[in-house]
């Protein structure tokens, strides 16, 4: 009955014993666990937050290309439309041009000093024709008189005056300044022209003065005022 008593209470204390190893070794190896997951988590959140500047990095130099991108773009669009302007502005005749070319004189065949110089005139159909020749010639551009000569410039003759662009031209004499590739040639033409011949009978010659530089003026539109009126404010 000893002996049976003796080896429970031996178990008793082997199984105490082995439950306190346990619960000793289980309250000190969690604290070991948690202690290297904190580490774990911290070195891992560097390496995030590292990651996360260095996106963000690589955004703002994306973003930087990108604006520099469609500045240039932005830019090479508004050199593209003043250029196109320019052209536009130049084909149009309202800029300044110079450049090699011919100056025309047109002038009576005798002595103005017997003879009243408005006695002699030149018809719109005469000058139109000339513009026509000098064209067919190679002329690039054309003034009359100081009056740059466009597509839809009116050449008229009211009240036995000649008009071009709406202004009145001078009496002959007058020049015709011409811009042109090739001077000396389109010299040699007018001087065979047959506005030449026409102008001839009119009792006029015209002669061709090549020019290493001539200057043509800007087309300038006669803007029409007479249809504004004033209008009285309300009291």
């Amino acid at each position: 009955m000893k002996k049976r008593h003796a080896l429970t209470m031996t178990l008793v204390t082997l199984i105490i014993g082995f439950m306190l190893a346990i619960q000793f070794e289980t309250t000190r190896n969690p604290q070991k666990r948690d202690t290297r997951d904190i580490w774990q988590l911290q070195e891992d959140l560097a390496k995030e937050e590292k990651r996360h500047i260095e996106l963000n990095n690589e955004f703002k130099e994306t973003s930087q290309l990108l604006q520099k991108y469609k500045t240039e773009q932005g830019n090479q669009k508004i050199m593209a439309m003043k250029e196109a302007l320019k052209e536009l502005k130049e084909k149009a005749g309202v800029t300044e041009k110079t450049g090699q070319g011919v100056i025309l004189h047109i002038r009576p065949m005798v002595d103005t000093s017997l003879i009243e110089e408005s006695y002699y005139s030149v018809s719109a159909i005469l000058l139109r024709r000339l513009i026509n020749e000098l064209n067919q010639y190679g002329a690039s551009e054309i003034a009359v008189s100081g009056e740059r000569i466009i597509n839809t410039t009116p050449i008229r003759v009211v009240q036995k005056k000649l008009f071009v662009n709406d202004h009145m031209i001078s009496d002959v004499p007058f020049n015709i300044h011409v811009l042109t590739p090739r001077p000396k040639d389109f010299a040699k033409r007018v001087d065979v022209s047959q506005s030449g011949e026409d102008l001839a009978r009119e009792g006029l010659v015209i002669t061709a003065e090549v020019k290493k530089l001539v200057k043509l003026p800007a087309y300038t539109p006669n803007i029409g005022l007479n249809y504004l009126h004033t209008v009285k404010e309300d009291s």
